[in-house]
């Protein structure tokens, strides 16, 4: 963006401003006139001030109607000097009343619902006044529009920054910060944000910097914080101030060509699209949480012994529990498919074990992030971590449950044979899978909390049409049911070998392929969606 209406232009508009009582700083007054410029052939659509006084900010705002456009002013007593806005006749309209009452005083409220592309909030400064504002600026705003929050830095109104949070973290709100100049708080609608950063980093700020001094205050990578503009005070130098916090910024926004989308996205599919994904972060993620191996395995083994802390038995209830299990199924469904105990029970058992090593590591999934929420939320820590300590505590409970499976082995004479030692591999490949699939339920889930619930119940229904308990060639001409079914062959890759048996050439194949498939899809979800789990918990 440049100033298309030129220094004089603006020059003129704060002149005129100048002789209206009030307060207006020269760099809110340039960059109202700088957004609003900006808007020009991007949206067109009414304009709204609430608490508008005697109307300095609003004959700014008034010089920059374009043909058909309105400008509704709110305020509770008619202090505004009309007889500078006589020359926009009918387009500048004064409201008397209270912002409550908003949906009242504008008459055709209904009608201007996401249609108004620029809003100022300067009213009484309450919790209560700020919070209803910004919930009418969501409905008011156009796709395109901006809401402007004054007050936001002035240590006399410390309510302010809070109701903007409350109402913007709090809850799915359809707005976001994206800059704070000069005691004003910008914000716009989430797929906005991208275009917005680059306008601010690429222009408003060099602008800013050459002529007024301000520079952009020290801020971190997180996506939901706004940049800041301010002055410089004593000490402020290094790092993170002036021209090195900016360098490090623009790196964040990228360039204004790669941050602004070719078009406008109107629905939340496409607001996806217009964020840059961030593959290094996924890299640095991943080797961050694999180089934490000594916390994520002592994890997992202390979160193993809390879960038993006080029995005598410990984590072999788990194991007794699924060999009653077994021999349970096995005394019931034994003689209905003809099956002897010595053939059916080894099958049952390993399945059920196999069983219940996949389901429990596709259940937890769901919850490895809200479950480390005070964790995540207190300091950065790498989510490949907290997956790996998930899996890491599934392969110790497998091991202790591999205990009754070669007791049973043992019993009843199965083989052990070269084909046993595949076992290895075999779980080495499934904790390979279960890195995919771990993080992206666990991302789903945070950002979608009926995930769980429904995975659960579909794993309920998927145990009965595995073949756990039954044997594949008992399905003669239905062998769909399990030749596309992913479960099947990571159960088979683990109970055929404990069973002496090679897994079947196509379990291994299917397992490779599902892993370089879904590694690609979680890979390619994190870049985009990463930086969004804290703010989903």
């Amino acid at each position: 963006m440049s100033d298309e209406r030129g220094g004089e232009v603006f020059a003129a508009i704060r002149a005129a401003c100048e002789s209206i009582d009030g307060m207006l700083n020269t760099p809110s007054a340039r960059m109202f006139h700088l957004l609003l410029t900006h808007q020009d052939g991007l949206v067109k659509g009414p304009m709204l001030e609430i608490g508008a006084y005697k109307g300095k900010s609003a004959l700014l705002l008034a010089h920059h109607l374009q043909a058909d456009e309105r400008l509704d002013l709110i305020d509770i007593m008619p202090y505004l000097e009309t007889d500078k806005f006589a020359r926009w006749g009918d387009a500048v309209r004064l409201h008397l009343g209270d912002s409550e009452g908003l949906a009242r005083l504008i008459p055709d409220y209904d009608r201007q619902r996401a249609r108004y592309r620029f809003i100022h909030s300067d009213a009484s400064h309450t919790f209560a006044n700020v919070v209803n504002d910004i919930a009418h600026a969501e409905r008011l705003l156009a796709p395109a529009g901006l809401l402007a929050v004054d007050d936001y830095e002035n240590p006399n109104f410390p309510q302010v920054p809070l109701a903007v949070g409350a109402s913007v973290y709090t809850k799915r709100s359809r707005l976001t910060p994206f800059v704070v100049v000069d005691n004003k708080a910008y914000l716009c609608r989430p797929a906005m944000r991208p275009r917005m950063l680059a306008l601010v980093l690429n222009e408003i700020a060099p602008a800013f910097y050459r002529d007024y001094g301000l520079v952009l205050a020290c801020t971190d990578a997180d996506e939901r914080a706004p940049l800041c503009l301010r002055h410089p005070e004593a000490g402020d130098e290094g790092a993170v101030y002036g021209a090195a916090v900016y360098d490090f910024q623009r790196g964040l926004a990228g360039s204004n060509d790669a941050m602004v989308p070719a078009r406008l996205p109107q629905t939340w599919p496409f607001t996806l699209m217009a964020l840059k994904p961030d593959f290094a972060s996924v890299r640095t993620d991943v080797v961050a949480g694999f180089g934490k191996w000594r916390i994520w395995t002592r994890e997992g083994w202390h979160d193993v012994k809390r879960r038993y802390r006080r029995t005598v038995l410990g984590p072999i209830w788990n194991t007794l529990s699924l060999a009653v299990l077994a021999f349970a199924m096995t005394y019931v469904w034994g003689p209905l498919m003809g099956a002897d105990i010595p053939t059916f029970l080894p099958w049952v058992l390993s399945g059920v074990v196999c069983w219940s090593f996949l389901s429990t590591l596709i259940n937890t999934s769901g919850y490895l992030y809200t479950s480390a929420e005070s964790l995540l939320k207190q300091m950065r820590f790498p989510l490949t971590a907290i997956a790996l300590g998930g899996l890491w505590r599934e392969l110790i409970i497998l091991g202790h449950n591999l205990i009754v499976v070669a007791l049973v082995v043992l019993i009843f004479h199965v083989p052990v044979n070269l084909n046993t030692a595949l076992f290895i591999p075999g779980v080495l490949l499934v904790a390979i899978n279960a890195l995919w699939f771990m993080p992206l339920l666990a991302l789903l889930s945070t950002r979608f909390r009926d995930v769980p619930p429904l995975v659960s119940s579909v794993l309920t229904v998927l145990y009965f049409v595995t073949p756990v308990f039954w044997r594949p060639e008992q399905l003669a001409g239905r062998s769909f049911l399990y030749d596309v079914n992913y479960l099947h062959h990571l159960l088979d890759l683990v109970r055929s070998p404990l069973l002496g048996k090679t897994p079947e050439p196509v379990s291994y194949i299917v397992v490779i392929v599902s892993f370089l498939v879904g590694s690609a899809v979680t890979v390619l979800a994190y870049a985009y969606l990463r930086r969004r789990v804290t703010y989903w918990l």
